[in-house]
């Protein structure tokens, strides 16, 4: 089942929170507070969330494409996870989007490539990933 709002069509959340050993939460969302993707970097995207006095790193390798929102322009993705029946969390896998679909048929370069359409839900702000890899965690980096 998916829900189609506009053109963002979604569905398949998968909750990653525990396959890639988050920290449990205090509270169910982190704040993105930091978003990085420069060659000064060497081209990873990194994104910190910060919760209390905790801090998280997630750096992916990789990445094809990279997209932050608010809670609003997605509205939709909340509707088919919550049909769905997935847990509220902080990183999703997601099996079929509109913008995976657009960007795999734009890019026909790329191959056999499996791509991941990953979902970091912060607080008030989530980052759409699409990379090859998960990300790397780093917990309690500082800023």
């Amino acid at each position: 089942m998916g829900y189609e709002m506009g053109s963002h069509m979604v569905s398949g959340f998968k909750l990653l929170d525990d396959a890639m050993r988050m920290p449990a939460p205090a509270t169910p969302l982190w704040s993105i507070v930091d978003i990085r993707f420069a060659h000064l970097h060497d081209w990873p995207l990194q994104v910190m969330l910060e919760r209390e006095a905790s801090q998280l790193l997630l750096t992916f390798h990789d990445v094809l494409s990279f997209r932050a929102n608010d809670h609003t322009a997605i509205a939709n993705y909340w509707i088919v996870r919550s049909e769905e029946q997935v847990a509220v969390g902080s990183i999703y896998q997601i099996g079929t989007s509109t913008y995976l679909d657009e960007f795999s048929q734009s890019t026909s370069a790329l191959g056999g490539l499996q791509i991941i359409h990953y979902l970091i839900a912060g607080y008030d702000l989530c980052v759409e990933v699409l990379a090859i890899r998960p990300p790397e965690i780093v917990v309690n980096v500082s800023r």
